[in-house]
């Protein structure tokens, strides 16, 4: 593009852009020359913040999306966003898929087969509702929040929602991924032959990515939402096996692996973890409770394509889980346990200076950690990065008539 025709004088142009959020105006800079300089030099983005951590719990007739706010005047935790259904004849299953720039995706899994994907800005207090998945109806199956993720791509700005329709083969085998663009009108059906999925792993989406884990040979697939391939597939930290349980996590915006000796194990057992260039070993013993976690992220070190682990998590006599798929809020790691029917959510401070070093957290009866919130409505209660946006939905409603 040229500035031949361009006669909008220039604060016009800067007026327009300081509506526009800062998303929008990141996007516009790469329109041409003359935009890039308008932009960087009078309209500039703002630097995004710290991502605050949404914990999400749902019950039979109500959603609501909580905040962990370190700032806020009234306490760490305030209600950010809620739901309640009308009908109270009508089930109510309403499970979060994702978070993208203050934008909520969620899955209504009792509304239709398939589900029924929602999409909310809580700080606008518009909703979305995106169209059913094509033959959804052909087949009762019901809160599958599991086999979708929401994305948002970075290059491009555009918002997507990914589908795998691994629960079709009992396998997990799919030869086509189903993604929805928002401001258009219907699914899309992009061919990935010979994939499968292990839903218990997750599926997550990172900078206009989408991972998840395969079946039989597990490996990480890296799903590009950009050029809509597959561009890669690599093995994980560690090899899944008896009493392992490996998770796909979300780490400061870079993608996460969780592997976990699962609490159900014998008392007494020897954890083998390659780290780097060697072994820890890790006596696991005393409780049936005791539970030793690790947390490898991709390409945090100097080598993109390297497993670099980031925690150790040691715990001893308690029943607390990890918060997925977000649980690194500040210099706090958190974790989530069911009692005395609430959820508690607990941070623990983060040990070991120094971006390359892995930190460790024990966490016991004695040192339960602190509690910052505590919730009512379900047992699961996820958590996202969150951040506070004013971009509308509206924009993306007209192509759903």
């Amino acid at each position: 593009m040229d500035d031949e025709g361009w006669d909008l004088p220039t604060d016009a142009f800067v007026d327009i852009l300081l509506r526009l959020p800062s998303s929008t105006r990141r996007r516009l800079r790469l329109v041409c020359r003359h935009w890039r300089e308008v932009i960087d030099e009078r309209a500039a983005p703002e630097r995004p913040s710290r991502p605050k951590t949404l914990a999400f719990s749902s019950s039979s007739y109500s959603a609501t999306a909580y905040l962990i706010d370190d700032d806020s005047p009234g306490g760490p935790i305030r209600e950010l966003w809620t739901y309640v259904e009308s009908r109270q004849d009508i089930y109510f299953r309403a499970d979060m898929i994702g978070t993208c720039n203050g934008i909520l995706c969620m899955c209504d899994g009792a509304k239709q087969p398939g589900g029924a994907i929602i999409l909310a800005n809580p700080v606008t207090g518009e909703t979305l509702s995106l169209p059913p998945l094509p033959g959804s109806g052909m087949v009762e199956w019901y809160g599958k929040h599991e086999a979708y993720s929401f994305a948002y791509l970075p290059i491009t700005g555009r918002y997507k929602v990914l589908h795998l329709p691994c629960y079709f083969d009992k396998s997990g085998g799919f030869n086509v991924v189903q993604v929805f663009t928002l401001g258009e009108a219907t699914w899309r059906d992009v061919p990935v032959p010979g994939a499968s999925c292990c839903l218990a792993a997750g599926v997550i989406s990172i900078d206009g990515k989408t991972y998840w884990v395969t079946k039989g040979p597990e490996r990480v697939v890296c799903f590009d939402l950009e050029d809509e391939r597959v561009t890669s597939t690599r093995p994980l930290p560690v090899q899944a096996g008896p009493g392992y349980l490996c998770y796909l996590t979300d780490v400061r915006g870079r993608l996460g692996v969780i592997s976990s000796i699962d609490e159900e194990t014998p008392a007494k057992i020897e954890a083998r973890i390659r780290i780097n260039h060697g072994l820890l070993s890790a006596d696991v013993g005393a409780c049936e409770s005791d539970k030793f976690s690790v947390v490898w992220v991709l390409g945090d070190g100097s080598d993109r394509e390297r497993w670099t682990c980031r925690y150790r998590v040691q715990m001893h006599g308690v029943k607390q889980l990890l918060s997925r798929p977000y649980f690194v809020h500040g210099d706090f790691l958190l974790t989530k346990v069911y009692k005395d029917y609430k959820l508690v959510v607990f941070g623990h401070r983060l040990t070991g200076a120094g971006r390359l070093q892995c930190n460790e957290v024990r966490i016991s009866q004695r040192k339960p950690g602190t509690a910052l919130a505590f919730l009512n409505g379900g047992y699961r209660c996820p958590t996202f990065a969150y951040l506070a946006t004013t971009e509308p939905l509206s924009v993306y409603k007209f192509s759903q008539d």
